[in-house]
């Protein structure tokens, strides 16, 4: 487990106690709970089914609210005030919907909103070749023999890819050309990559659905595993539409190919 996974759960565990052990601290209140008797934040340990991409995945939420049997205050200290999810069967609890929160660490200006793998990436944008035009690699001309790779990567070829964007970016049939000049093709695949993130932002920004899979996660998850809500350096808020960049995961040169949404 890496330094940043590790400081992350801690920082999930220490919201779960402050809100277990302070019944009257504002979050309860910000959430929209006026009596905190037999409510408890719930770490979350597991992944989860997404029936959107029919598999298991993270959620979004790290932490959410559960009702049901009041818990013995002496079993909350022994504990530290943090429960889990393997407890809440024996503890008599269930999930509240709505009531999801993605912990952000205090220090954090630089974390995900959206990492998308290719499959991932086309579910929810409806294409691989959109996805792969703002992967592509555009700066140096050792680099872009790599995009042979890359496309196969993301699942598509250079015919595909190229039809996709060949009434969209100009002169883009030249850019795999046996004819055409190393700068010329770095030049068309900077401007394809300038296309397809904006593409990409502008799809997030005009739908509603999309903008909610992307920042709460709502549609992808099962309640309580999206996140309604966001605890970001310190500050409590509701979770939405936030300024935000498109870029590629730092995994592209070993073959990890992702799109990852970040906040601006």
């Amino acid at each position: 487990m890496n330094r940043g996974t590790l400081e992350g759960t801690a920082e999930e565990k220490s919201l779960v106690a402050i809100l277990n052990e302070n019944l009257q601290h504002p979050i309860w209140k910000a959430l929209g709970i006026d009596s905190t008797r037999s409510l408890y934040a719930i770490h979350v340990v597991t992944s989860v089914y997404s029936p959107y991409f029919g598999r298991t995945i993270k959620p979004k939420a790290d932490v959410y609210i559960a009702e049901g049997n009041q818990v013995d205050a002496s079993f909350l200290e022994s504990r530290g005030f943090v429960i889990d999810e393997g407890d809440m069967a024996a503890l008599g609890l269930a999930p509240v919907s709505n009531s999801g929160i993605s912990v952000k660490l205090q220090d954090s200006t630089r974390f995900q909103i959206l990492k998308a793998s290719p499959d991932s990436f086309a579910k929810i944008f409806g294409s691989h070749e959109l996805g792969a035009g703002a992967s592509i690699y555009c700066k140096r001309p050792e680099e872009f023999p790599k995009n042979d790779a890359l496309l196969e990567g993301w699942g598509t070829n250079k015919g595909d890819f190229i039809s996709f964007f060949i009434d969209k970016v100009e002169d883009v049939s030249d850019l795999f050309g046996e004819q055409t000049s190393i700068e010329k093709k770095l030049e068309i695949a900077a401007r394809l990559k300038k296309f397809a993130s904006r593409q990409i932002a502008e799809m997030i920004e005009a739908s509603s659905v999309i903008s909610d899979y992307v920042f709460s996660g709502l549609g992808l998850y099962p309640e309580p595993y999206p996140a309604a809500w966001i605890y970001e350096a310190g500050e409590f808020r509701k979770n939405g539409p936030m300024g935000f960049s498109v870029t590629t995961g730092s995994g592209r040169s070993k073959g990890d190919y992702t799109i990852v949404i970040k906040p601006r």
